[in-house]
């Protein structure tokens, strides 16, 4: 597994995507313009804080400075960032193949492939890093006392990174491994995406934190390819008949959003403005608004 590189601390600060245009340019209303000019290509957002919709460049979108770099002893700074962006780099081609090809033969025919990608999405959130915080901060209330000060924004870093490097083949192998089912979206209203792309539910039991890791039982992952194209993701053997291909209704995109909307932090993103079930979402439920709220329940919470 490749592994970040030491900078010298002198090195300039950068913005870091969580969520990767090569991705995101799919969600774009342009998408085949931004395949050739991707720095004119813009996508709608919508601020879930505020409950304003605008568009925005998607190299503007889904990003924060030194999200991958943190401080390593008093001298050096190690970052992932040109790690991540060199994999990315593999992943796009996957992502052209799936999208001019979009049918379950190319899906299967890449799925090792797209696992990865579904798994490194998983894993390089705003909010996998929130939950290393909340984890960590938990054990130290419960296993050093409250009075124990609170983990440094580095050592949070730390624990994200060595995340993804440690479990990432793990993840990879766990979402392959599923059942696959690409789902065609032919209604009136379009998938949302935003920067946390791969949602969780689980009809069959809660919102404890065993009970939404991709390895549980019952638990549905859902991942948006594009406006017309989602990933729906289930445990063989499971409650589901087993296929590969469906036709989605309206009630299959309104659930996919709603996840879309529940576990987001902050933003979402479509090629259009359609954001009414956003805004009647957050508008009635304020928690949704607290891009630090708790998601899942941590056992001993």
């Amino acid at each position: 597994m490749t592994t970040g590189r030491k900078a010298s601390h002198r090195v300039q600060t950068r913005k870091a995507h969580s969520v990767p245009q090569v991705y995101l340019r799919y969600f774009t209303s342009t998408p085949d313009v931004c395949v050739r000019n991707p720095i004119a290509a813009k996508i709608w957002r919508f601020n879930k804080t505020t409950q304003k919709a605008d568009q925005a460049k998607i190299a503007a979108v889904a990003h924060q400075r030194d999200l991958y770099t943190y401080h390593w002893g008093r001298e050096d700074m190690v970052s992932f960032e040109e790690t991540f962006s060199r994999w990315e780099g593999g992943y796009a081609q996957v992502l052209r193949e799936l999208h001019a090809a979009p049918h379950i033969n190319t899906l299967l025919e890449r799925k090792d492939a797209l696992a990865s990608f579904v798994a490194f999405q998983y894993l390089r959130t705003t909010l996998m890093q929130d939950l290393v915080r909340q984890y960590w901060e938990l054990l130290d209330a419960n296993q050093l006392g409250a009075e124990h000060p609170r983990p440094e924004k580095d050592e949070i870093k730390i624990g994200h990174m060595s995340l993804i490097v440690r479990d990432l083949d793990r993840a990879t192998d766990i979402f392959r491994r599923k059942n696959w089912v690409l789902l065609h979206n032919d209604t009136d209203e379009l998938f949302y995406s935003s920067d946390t792309p791969v949602t969780a539910v689980n009809p069959l039991r809660g919102r404890r934190t065993p009970d939404l890791l991709p390895i549980s039982n019952g638990v549905e992952m859902h991942f948006p390819l594009s406006p017309r194209l989602a990933l729906l993701m289930y445990n063989r053997g499971e409650y589901r008949d087993e296929q590969f291909e469906s036709i989605a209704e309206l009630e299959d995109v309104a659930a996919i959003n709603r996840q879309q909307v529940w576990w987001s932090q902050r933003y979402l993103f479509s090629a259009a403005n359609n954001f009414e079930m956003a805004d009647k979402m957050t508008s009635g439920w304020a928690e949704l608004k607290n891009p630090r709220r708790q998601r899942i329940f941590w056992p001993g919470a």
